[in-house]
This record gives structure tokens, sequence and C-alpha cells, in this order.
């Protein structure tokens, strides 16, 4: 298994809230697999265990839908299961017979079995997970390390219709299924002139057929991939400049789009990258202390960095 990919979005030196869409397939210096969307690295195995340990924790808290219409069910779970397939041969395989679809999963050593209309069978194949997947989407998510998020739209209407997410950064799932793009963003600083444009961010997203690729980042304590608000420790507002060559990690989303407009909806992808602070080149130290400073008051909040960044920016200044 290759490493990890590196995104350093920070290395601009500065915190921007902005849309940050680039085309799919644009190069970030990590060679043929920028152009995938589903990366599989030597870190399978742990998002892996860590998606089941979430699952099971609580299934209801990290899979979710609200009025997902089929069409555009079947739609992700065949854009999802071909493109793993394309992507990735050596690990998945798509099998016809019998009347039914079978994505054999090397990396697991699961099928997932669908009828010709890709419609899953809970009941078929060889499921290792526990609990036994719900949905296709529940299903899918667990052979690959990004979190899943479908968006819907009917007319002058859209809602986020599916998640599936065991690696929330600070928020929760509960709190997002079926809100509109405005509704999701609204707790965010600095969103408010992307909030007003909305629609027009929706149908980019519906029609993003050939693919778009963004990426957020912030600084956490302890290397966690799942920090939904009802786990991660509330109690801990300290840190030491001792403390942040063990405890201080940057995470960077790589979100990628990818519209399904046959049946008014798109796809999001979102996949969580960890590097240790203290492992980072001195450039991008530089480049990040410098990003650290450039955040509002606000910003900090949102981002859970306003009991640590002082002592970041400190450790940093003096690396």
């Amino acid at each position: 298994m290759p490493a990890p990919c590196q995104y350093f979005p920070f290395a601009c030196g500065r915190y921007e809230v902005k849309a940050g869409l680039h085309r799919f397939n644009a190069d970030f210096g990590n060679g043929q697999a920028d152009g995938r969307i589903f990366q599989i690295d030597n870190e399978f195995d742990s998002c892996r265990a860590a998606k089941l340990a979430a699952r099971s924790k609580s299934l209801t808290r990290h899979v979710l839908t609200s009025n997902y219409p089929g069409q555009v069910a079947t739609a992700a779970v065949k854009f999802i299961a071909q493109r793993l397939e394309t992507e990735h041969p050596k690990h998945f395989c798509l099998l016809s017979g019998d009347g039914r679809l079978t994505l054999d999963c090397g990396l697991t050593n699961e099928q997932l079995v669908f009828d010709k209309q890709w419609q899953f069978d809970v009941n078929a194949g060889n499921i290792q997970a526990s609990p036994p997947y719900v949905s296709a989407i529940d299903a899918l998510a667990c052979q690959i390390e990004e979190d899943l998020a479908v968006t819907c739209t009917e007319g002058d209407r859209h809602w986020l219709a599916a998640l599936h997410v065991c690696f929330p950064s600070h928020w929760s799932p509960q709190d997002k299924i079926g809100r509109t793009f405005a509704q999701l963003h609204d707790p965010v600083p600095g969103m408010e002139s992307m909030n007003r444009q909305e629609s027009q961010f929706v149908d980019q997203m519906v029609h993003a057929t050939d693919g778009l690729v963004r990426f957020v980042w912030g600084v956490q304590m302890g290397n966690d991939l799942n920090r939904h608000p009802d786990i991660v420790d509330a109690g801990k507002t300290s840190l030491t400049l001792q403390s942040v060559e063990t405890e201080a990690f940057v995470r960077v989303e790589r979100q990628t789009i990818w519209g399904l407009p046959d049946v008014g909806a798109s796809l999001f992808t979102i996949r969580p990258y960890l590097y240790r602070v203290a492992e980072l080149r001195p450039g991008l130290r530089r480049m990040l202390c410098s990003a650290l400073k450039s955040m509002t008051q606000s910003s900090l909040e949102y981002k859970g960095l306003d009991a640590y960044r002082d002592t970041l920016v400190e450790w940093l200044n003096e690396a």
C-alpha cells in the first residue's frame, strides 16, 4: 500500500474561507492518486476499523437519510461501485450473473450484492461488519477511506439527503441531515457571501460531471479521525509547549464533488488526513504559523482553536 497523499492548503500562509474549487485531476504533487476519487493507502485498515467502531457505537449517529429518492440512491451506488472498479481493479471487481450484480471487495473480503436495478441485498454476500450493513451507502462507505454525502434537488428546493460520516470534524451529522446549503454553512464564520449564492453553488455541484476538488484544514489535538461533538473530550482545554510534539496534528480534508444531473443530485466525498505538526518541513511550519495568526477570533472558536492557537504559534516560532 502507498503512503497517504500530502495536501497542504495552509501553505499560502493565510486562513481563508472560500469555495476554493479546483478541477478534478489537478496536479497537487501526488501523481496518479490526485486523479482518483477514492484514495487507498496504508491507512486503510485503521480507517476501516475506525468506521466500524463508530457504526458499532451508534449507527444512527453516523448513517442518516432524509427524503432520499430511490433513483438518486441508485445513481449514487452505481457511480461509486463502477468508479471503485475503474480506479482500483486490483481491489474491486464487479461481477454480473443470476440476475444480480456483485461487487467483490478484496480489501475487506466482502461481497456486496445488488439486483439489476442496484438495490442492495442486505441478506446476501459475505459481510464481516457488525452490525450488518443497513443500506448500499453504508456498505460502500465501509469499503473506502472517504465519508460520503448526497445532496438532492427538486425544482427550486435542495437538501442534504444522505450522509455516511464516521469522521466528522467537530460537527454532528444529525444536525446537518435534511438541511439546505446555507443552513449547513450558517455556523461557519465568513460564509455569508457564499450562503447568499447557495442556488448557484448547488447548481454547479449537480452539473459537476467532470468533478471538482477542494480542501479545508484546521489543527486538532490527538489523532482520532472521529471528532463528533458527542465524543470529543470537551474538558481538554490546555496545550503546553512540551505536548505540541505529541498532540498537535494538522487536519486536512480533501473533498470531491460529482454531479449526477440525470437525477438532480450530487455526490460529495470527504477524506481526512492528519499530519503531525512536529513533522512538518520548516517552510510549512512557517506558513502554518502565519495562517494561524491570520485567523479571526470567530474562526478560532469555530475551529476549536481559541484555547490552543497562542501556544501553537509560540512553538512554531521557536521550532
